[in-house]
């Protein structure tokens, strides 16, 4: 059991036409759920406009294993898992998740499976590398008067939000079949 804050992605399959009443009844349980103890944070990821996968995916950030067990366990959550059963196709999956396995999920794909680490370092070099290199040239004139730790933490700030939003999802659709070889096959078929 970790002492240190743990995320997870519990994706359930929404059934078409039932999507706002899931949404309601999430929107309910997350009023519900606030007082539950060792909760750090809950993120909801829907379907894109246009596609036509019926996943959510739903984050939550727990201070330590144990704070997620227990959530996962209480008869709240149990409440909650069987009233949206009517609203969605299946048991809902769950997978523990880092920081860098959420850049990797490419948005439509219902594999949620991270590609091998050494595959992720890969694209995170080019990624940070580019980035880095781009912004220094963008802002580097502009910091160059600052004290050195503030040039570098706005520099770094920059970079870690242009990596995030911008550049780590069009580099995991750009290497998409080599990230994911067997999906690639799958999809062809």
């Amino acid at each position: 059991m970790t002492s240190h804050p743990v995320s997870t992605q519990a994706i359930r399959v929404i059934k078409k036409g039932q999507e706002a009443a899931f949404e309601a009844a999430l929107r309910d349980f997350f009023k519900r759920a606030k007082p539950i103890p060792g909760q750090l944070s809950v993120s909801v990821v829907r379907p894109l406009v246009g596609s036509t996968s019926q996943e959510w995916g739903i984050l939550r950030t727990f201070e330590s294993d144990r704070h997620r067990d227990d959530f996962f366990s209480s008869e709240l959550f149990r409440e909650f898992d069987a009233y949206v059963a009517q609203f969605t196709e299946g048991p809902y999956r769950i997978q523990q998740v880092s920081g860098l396995e959420t850049w990797f999920t490419v948005p439509g794909s219902r594999s949620i499976v991270p590609p091998p680490r050494w595959k992720m370092a890969t694209v995170t070099f080019i990624g940070v590398y580019v980035t880095s290199n781009a912004i220094g040239l963008l802002i580097g004139s502009h910091v160059r008067g600052l004290m050195p730790w503030l040039a570098s933490a706005i520099g770094l700030g920059v970079t870690v939000v242009v990596l995030t939003w911008v550049v780590m999802p069009l580099l995991a659709r750009f290497f998409r079949t080599w990230l994911y070889p067997l999906a690639s096959k799958e999809t062809r078929r």
